[in-house]
C-alpha cells in the first residue's frame, strides 16, 4: 500500500475511528506513524480534531483488542501517553498526542481553545447513540420515548433496548448514525426500512437514518449482529464488515466480524446471500440456507460448510454454543457476554479446542462448568478472571 497525501492519512483515521479500517490498513497506519516525518504528510492538529468532534464512534474495547494484535505481529510501539500530561502549543507535539490517542484506545477527545484542553470522556460501559449531527446520547434499556424528532415527525423511537427509525417522507441526502453496544449488554435496531437488527455485546453499527430510493442500502458493522432484511428487490442490501462485505436483497442471516477473532463467518438462515473479501470484490462466495461462509484472515480463503444454524444464534436467547471453538476464542465470547477480562497463562490450552454449551448464567456458573468439566483453575478479582 502507498499512501502519498496527507488526505489519505485522514482516511485511515477515519476508518480507525469507525472500526471499518483492516487489519492490514492499521498495520500501515502505525508502520507509518513509526518510521515517517510528521511535519508533513499528517493532517494538522486542527484537522486531526475536527475528525475527532465529527466522528466519534469510538470503541475502547476494540481499539484495545486491534492494538494488542498489532504488538504481536509487528512488535510493540515504542511511545507511550501520560493522562495528565499538559497540551503545548508546540503543533508537532500535538500532532502526535492526538494520531496516538486513536492508536493507544482511548475514549478522550480534545478541544483546544486559547491554548488550554477540555476533556470529555465517555464509559465504555455505556450504550451510546450517535446522531447525524454527532450529537451523543447515552442510552438507558429501562426508558421508553422519542429519541429524536423534528418539527414534523418522530424521527427515532426507544421502547428500552430497541431503536425504531420512521419510514415517514423521503430523505435526499444520507445522514449516519453510530450505536455502540458495549460488553454485556444488547441492542435492537428497526432501520427505516423495516430491516431488524439485532446487535451483540460488544458490537458498533453504522446506519443511515434514513435509506434513500434508488440507492444500496448500506450498514456498516464491526462486531456481531443478526439481520432480518427487509424485502426490496429494487435496492440491494449490503452489510459492511471489517473485512467482509455481504450482499442480499432481503433474508435472515449472522454475522460475526470481531476484530480480534481470527475467522469471520456469514451463517444464512434464510433466504440467499453472497459475501466476499472486500479487498477481492469479484470473488464473491453464494450461501444457501443452512450454510456458514469463513473468511479465515492467516489463509485469506473463504470456506463454506453446512451447519446447525441455532448454534449461531443462540446468542439472541442469552445462550453461548461452541462447536470446535478455540478456548481463546471461548474467552473471548464470554469477556464480551459478561464485561470481564481474562487474563490466560496457559498459551498451550489457549490453542485447544473445545465443544461447550452455555446457558444464560452467571459467570460464576459458566466457571464451575470450566473447571469440572476440563479441570481449568481460576482466580477472580473484581472482573479480572486469570486462567492458570
Amino acid at each position: 500500500m502507498t499512501l502519498k497525501r496527507s488526505h489519505n492519512i485522514n482516511e485511515l483515521l477515519l476508518k480507525y475511528i469507525n472500526n471499518t479500517i483492516s487489519l492490514e490498513e492499521a498495520e500501515f497506519l502505525l508502520d507509518y506513524i513509526k518510521h515517517n516525518d510528521v511535519t508533513e504528510e499528517f493532517p494538522s492538529v486542527e484537522e486531526v480534531l475536527d475528525i475527532i468532534s465529527a466522528k466519534v464512534e469510538l470503541r475502547l474495547e476494540d481499539k484495545d483488542r486491534i492494538y494488542r494484535r498489532l504488538e504481536e505481529k509487528i512488535g510493540k510501539a515504542e511511545f507511550t501517553y501520560k493522562e495528565k500530561r499538559p497540551l503545548f502549543r508546540n503543533n508537532t507535539f500535538l500532532r502526535l498526542a492526538a494520531i496516538f490517542l486513536f492508536l493507544v484506545g482511548l475514549t478522550v477527545f480534545f478541544k483546544l481553545f486559547d491554548g488550554t484542553s477540555k476533556e470529555e470522556i465517555i464509559s465504555s460501559s455505556e450504550i451510546t447513540f450517535i446522531d447525524g449531527q454527532g450529537k451523543i446520547r447515552v442510552l438507558d434499556t429501562t426508558s421508553t420515548g422519542v429519541l429524536i424528532q423534528n418539527q414534523n415527525a418522530v424521527i427515532v423511537h426507544q421502547n428500552k433496548s430497541q431503536l425504531v427509525f420512521s419510514n415517514k417522507g423521503k430523505a435526499h441526502k444520507l445522514v449516519y448514525n453510530t450505536l455502540n453496544v458495549p460488553n454485556g449488554k444488547r441492542m435492537q435496531i428497526v432501520l427505516s426500512d423495516g430491516t431488524v437488527v439485532h446487535l451483540n455485546s460488544g458490537t458498533s453499527i453504522r446506519f443511515p437514518e434514513m435509506f434513500i430510493d434508488g440507492k444500496k442500502r448500506e450498514v456498516f458493522i464491526s462486531g456481531e449482529a443478526f439481520f432480518d432484511v427487509a424485502k426490496d428487490p429494487n435496492n440491494m442490501f449490503v452489510v459492511h464488515g471489517n473485512e467482509i462485505d455481504v450482499e442480499v436483497y432481503g433474508t435472515q442471516f449472522n454475522i460475526s466480524n470481531y476484530p480480534e477473532e481470527e475467522v469471520q463467518h456469514v451463517v444464512l438462515v434464510e433466504g440467499s446471500v453472497s459475501m466476499h473479501q472486500q479487498k477481492v470484490p469479484d470473488g464473491k462466495v453464494l450461501l444457501s440456507p443452512g450454510m456458514k461462509g469463513s473468511l479465515h484472515k492467516e489463509s485469506e480463503l473463504i470456506e463454506t460448510k453446512e451447519v446447525v444454524t441455532d448454534i449461531y444464534t443462540s446468542w439472541m436467547q442469552g445462550e453461548l454454543v461452541f462447536r470446535n471453538a478455540s478456548f481463546r476464542a471461548i474467552l473471548n465470547s464470554l469477556e464480551r457476554k459478561y464485561a470481564v477480562s481474562f487474563v490466560l497463562n496457559n498459551q498451550t490450552l489457549a490453542k485447544e479446542r473445545f465443544n461447550a454449551s452455555f446457558g444464560n448464567k452467571p459467570i460464576e456458573d459458566v466457571l464451575q462448568g470450566l473447571k469440572n468439566t476440563y479441570d481449568i483453575s481460576y482466580t477472580i478479582e473484581e472482573n479480572i478472571i486469570t486462567i492458570k
